[in-house]
């Protein structure tokens, strides 16, 4: 039997007047000097200089996470270039630049699934992720490619193979100057980051950097990355796995709050970098008439709008946060099962819209509706099919007060609190 965390329900919705308006400000620093994890929640969780890195490997071997074989480089120092025809064998023959015709390799900025490493130009070999290609007698990811890493005026030759599966689960990662000379093999253990999404590696210094928060502690990332619609590297945010979000526009970013009419996505540069717009004096104004929500990695849905922005004198954002709902239901492993929200609330004389998200099918759903007696004053079945749904109730006939919403699901209650004027 699966065990059940259950949690209370405090709905923030769109006409709440417990809900909060929070303004807040993340410096990045002059030259966008830090990288910044930020929870919705708990505020600015962790910081990490934006140039102390080159390459960052996925932290899991695990086939079922969206992150496992993802290799990245930092933009913000470094450039990737694949050799054109050359596999790990012609390493020590690899000697001679050739970046003109050679393809530069990008992260692509929709999923951390795909980073530089994992996005190169030339023909599939094999069951090809890129900088290796699955060995199915061994299962082993095997390097196949050479490519070459610039940062400064230094190039460095490299390639990488993935063990998954072993106990000790590791990259192997070989590299050297153009000349052969510096040759270094490292062995770096996926078992040392159990809760990061990635972990970093200095090409220069050759060491290992444990640089970021755990995963279940952040859910948006301020940074620079390159934007490949674009073609260079802009300054936004970036948003973990699992968070989803969604971009509104030609609303009243002050007053919109019906998030129920959008689906949030999983792209993690929904966000990004275009709620700012650079005028002729080479400040920048905010886009108007936009606003984003976001579903947190708890399952808490935010509105985020932005209200100011300094460039790269400070690298600042100024915004302001306001929760408009707070997830209910979790599992052990802390995945939402489901959400509950009311809206509007309070009520006057009229209808309230209860809003419920189930990740799963169930097989009853059953809403019930109580005064602060415990008295039941409405119940009824509610749809118990996986998704987002909507019921009404008619508060016309029930009395000024509070009630208390109670939703109850397969895996577990939910509850808000209703107040009827």
């Amino acid at each position: 039997m699966k065990k059940l965390l259950l949690g209370s329900m405090f709905l923030m919705s769109a006409a709440a007047t417990q809900a909060q308006v929070i303004a807040d400000t993340v410096n990045m620093g002059p030259q966008y000097a830090q990288n910044k994890w930020y929870s919705l929640e708990d505020d600015e969780v962790d910081s990490a200089s934006a140039t102390n890195w080159h390459i960052a490997f996925a932290a899991t071997a695990a086939m079922s996470s969206p992150l496992t074989t993802a290799i990245h480089i930092n933009h913000k120092v470094a450039s990737l270039y694949e050799v054109i025809g050359a596999l790990p064998a012609d390493f020590a023959t690899t000697t001679t630049l050739d970046t003109a015709n050679w393809p530069q390799l990008r992260n692509t900025d929709t999923l951390w699934s795909y980073g530089a490493f994992n996005v190169p130009t030339t023909p599939d070999i094999g069951m090809d992720y890129g900088f290796g290609s699955y060995n199915t007698g061994t299962h082993i990811i095997e390097a196949n490619r050479i490519f070459v890493l610039k940062y400064g005026t230094t190039f460095k030759k490299m390639y990488i193979t993935l063990d998954p599966n072993s106990a000790a689960k590791y990259y192997l990662f070989t590299f050297a100057n153009m000349d052969n000379s510096d040759m270094t093999t490292d062995t770096l253990f996926i078992n040392n980051y159990v809760d990061r999404n990635f972990f970093y590696y200095d090409v220069e210094n050759k060491v290992e950097i444990d640089r970021e928060p755990g995963n279940e502690n952040w859910d948006v990332l301020f940074t620079q990355y390159w934007d490949n619609a674009m073609g260079y590297q802009v300054t936004g945010l970036l948003h973990n796995v699992d968070v989803e979000a969604v971009k509104v526009t030609l609303q009243e970013e002050t007053t919109y709050n019906d998030f129920l009419a959008h689906q949030t996505g999983p792209y993690i540069n929904t966000i990004g970098y275009d709620w700012k717009v650079l005028n002729q004096s080479f400040t920048y104004d905010m886009a108007d008439s936009t606003l984003y929500f976001i579903k947190a990695l708890n399952g808490d849905i935010w509105k985020v709008v932005f209200t100011g922005f300094i460039g790269s004198s400070a690298g600042s954002f100024r915004f302001t946060k306001e929760k408009l709902a707070t997830a209910s239901v979790q599992n052990v492993s802390g995945k939402n099962e489901a959400s509950l929200a009311v809206y509007p609330n309070p009520a006057s004389g009229g209808n309230a819209t209860v809003a419920y998200n189930l990740n799963s099918n169930n097989k009853v759903t059953r809403m019930m509706v109580m005064d602060m007696t415990g008295r039941v004053v409405i119940a009824t079945q509610m749809d118990n099919q996986k998704g987002l749904h909507q019921q009404v109730i008619n508060t016309q006939n029930l009395a000024a007060g509070t009630y208390i919403i109670n939703v109850m699901t397969d895996a577990g209650a939910m509850q808000t609190k209703l107040s009827v004027q």
